[in-house]
Formats: structure tokens, C-alpha cells, sequence
């Protein structure tokens, strides 16, 4: 999704205050080589973002040509793969559903390899998919028969209008993020949630791990949050707070496991290409790590400092007053 992206060290979120630096790494997973890339944090709202902020042109070049998985249904140990990632949404689905006890239309903005969007509509939404990767479009259609526009929100009809809008790790990519959310903000129904997952940059697991913390990512990861700075966002694109989850069972634990072996991303996205015992012992030697992680992740989100924060939001109801944010998260 573009966003005006600007080479200065403005906030993203419009303070013109100075700002902190926080670290500066290279490229991890190797796809962008010979450039250091830097963090800093403005001193005005606290959001850690990329400075300077990479353009619309650059961005594409941070991804791998392969970056979504793609399965072949026919095989056997395709389908037992899908089911096994499908599977790993069950509790963001059960917290939607409490949520939203009225099937509706559904858009996921950025929808990657299209797993929620089947787990979705098989749960009775109606369901549309909105990527920047043609080639992404082309998987969800042989993989799941599902509708995807290729570009950003505003490919979209003017009038359409969604009861649920999801953004799962999403937002951290986008070097623009105010600006997307104010676009998604007139894409909801009057009594529609968005739904926004991302990292969190607070974790016990930054400060664990540092550089090598997973929820990084640099440089595909351009804005990096915490509940505080997440707040701040919302207030200033027009949401109010309606709920929040500081642990999601597909994500927390992924994120520590992968920070301690980030091989096993690769991995997991060749799964495709490996053969069924290959996978089998790739899948059995995740499942040991992350019943380790478990744990862990579970007992640092009961002391605030959990892995990710997953959000619901809805269009503010009533103006706040100049310079004040909206309640808390319940």
C-alpha cells in the first residue's frame, strides 16, 4: 500500500519534534545487501519508525521474489500443511466471532497467502482481499477460488463499505500508516471494527534478543509500535478503542522461535518443495519449540511485555478534544 513517504525524520504520525536513535542493522534475510538500515524514535509520541523512511519505489525491492507460500492442493501433504496453518487461527477467530455475531462483509487488507481469508469464509463471512502482488492474487484464485484486487484501498469502489476490516501484520510495513488508516476509516460501516494485529515493540522479546528480535524485520518492517504509540495512531485516524489481546497462539510464540532460529522461516516456505517426511520432522520439531515458547510468551503477556498487540477498533463517535486521546483500550 503506497504512503507518502518522506526522506526527513518526521514522524509518520505528523510531530515535527527530534528525535531518538535506536539501533541500525543490515538486512537479516539478506534480500537487500551492503545498506545499513536505522531506527529512531520521535521524541514527541515515542513511535519507533525507519529514518529515513523508504520510498514507494524502494519498497518493493525489500521483499523476495517468493514471499508468500504457495501449496499445491492435489498433494497430499499440501492439504495437511493448510490445515495445520488454518488450524493456528482458531483463537483470533473464536475473539472475532465474539466480536462480530453478525456475518457481514469482511476485507483484509493485505492479505498475503489468503490463509485467513479461507478460515474467514468458511466461518461465514463474505470476503474480499486486497494485495500489492499480483502473483499473490493468482495464488488465493488457484488455492481457494476467493476474490483479491491487486493495489491498495483505493482500487476499491467509493461506496463499498465492510462490517469488518483486518489488518494481521500489515501495519508495521507501511511507512505511511496514518494515511491508510484514515482511508480504511471511511471503507467501515457506522458500526464496523477494524482489526489490527502487529508486533510489539516493547516486548520482552526486543529487549531479549535486540537486533536479532523477529518482530524487527528490517527493512520490510518500516514502523514499529507499542500500545502507547498504536493509541496515538488510531485516536489521530478517527477510531476508538473497543478491545484488545496482547497474545495471539499463531504469533507470540512464532516470534521468539523464530528470533532464536531464523532458519526455520525459510524453511517453512519451502515446505512445498520438501517431501512429506521432511516436512513431517520440520513440523514436529516446530511443534516441540513452540510448546517451549508457549509458556514464556503466555507468562510475559500477563507481565505487559507480550509479543504482540492485536486490536479491535471502531469509528469514533464522538469528536475528542483538541490534543486528547481517546479512553484506553478496555
Amino acid at each position: 500500500m503506497p504512503g507518502d513517504n518522506l526522506d526527513s525524520p518526521l514522524c509518520p504520525l505528523g510531530c515535527s519534534s527530534g528525535y531518538i536513535h535506536v539501533l541500525s542493522d543490515w538486512d537479516r534475510d539478506g534480500v537487500v545487501k551492503g545498506r545499513l538500515f536505522h531506527l529512531v524514535q520521535c521524541e514527541n509520541c515515542g513511535l519507533v519508525h525507519q529514518h529515513p523512511r523508504p520510498t514507494d519505489e524502494e519498497i518493493p525491492g525489500f521483499y523476495p521474489k517468493a514471499y508468500w507460500w504457495a501449496l499445491d492442493l492435489g498433494r497430499t501433504k499440501d492439504r495437511v500443511i493448510l490445515g495445520i496453518r488454518q488450524l493456528l487461527w482458531w483463537d483470533i477467530m473464536a475473539w472475532l466471532e465474539r466480536l462480530v455475531p453478525q456475518r457481514g462483509e469482511l476485507l483484509d487488507a493485505g492479505c498475503g497467502s489468503g490463509i485467513f481469508l479461507s478460515v474467514a469464509h468458511r466461518a461465514g463471512f463474505r470476503v474480499l482481499g486486497v494485495e500489492q502482488s499480483e502473483e499473490t492474487r493468482t495464488i488465493i484464485d488457484r488455492q481457494f477460488g476467493l476474490p483479491v484486487l491487486t493495489g491498495g484501498i483505493e482500487t476499491l469502489d467509493e461506496t463499498t463499505r465492510f462490517d469488518v476490516i483486518t489488518m494481521f501484520h500489515v501495519l508495521e510495513h507501511l511507512a505511511n500508516p496514518l494515511r491508510v488508516l484514515r482511508q480504511l476509516n471511511s471503507r467501515l460501516s457506522e458500526e464496523g471494527l477494524l482489526i489490527v494485529e502487529v508486533p510489539d515493540i516493547k516486548s520482552w522479546g526486543f529487549r531479549l534478543f535486540g537486533k536479532r528480535w523477529r518482530g524487527l524485520d528490517l527493512p520490510r518492517h518500516i514502523t514499529h509500535f507499542s500500545l502507547d504509540t498504536l493509541t496515538t495512531l488510531f485516536d489521530r485516524a478517527g477510531f476508538e478503542p473497543r478491545a484488545i489481546r496482547r497474545f495471539t497462539f499463531r504469533n507470540a510464540p512464532a516470534l521468539l522461535v523464530f528470533s532464536l532460529f531464523p532458519s526455520l522461516i525459510q524453511q517453512t516456505k519451502e515446505s512445498s518443495r520438501s517431501s512429506f517426511v521432511t516436512n513431517l520432522a520440520r513440523m514436529a520439531f516446530q511443534a516441540v519449540l513452540f510448546t517451549i515458547a508457549l509458556p514464556v510468551t503466555l507468562l510475559e503477556t500477563a507481565f505487559g511485555g507480550g509479543e504482540v498487540i492485536l486490536v479491535a477498533v471502531r469509528k469514533r463517535k464522538l469528536a475528542a478534544k483538541p490534543g486528547c486521546l481517546s479512553p484506553a483500550f478496555p
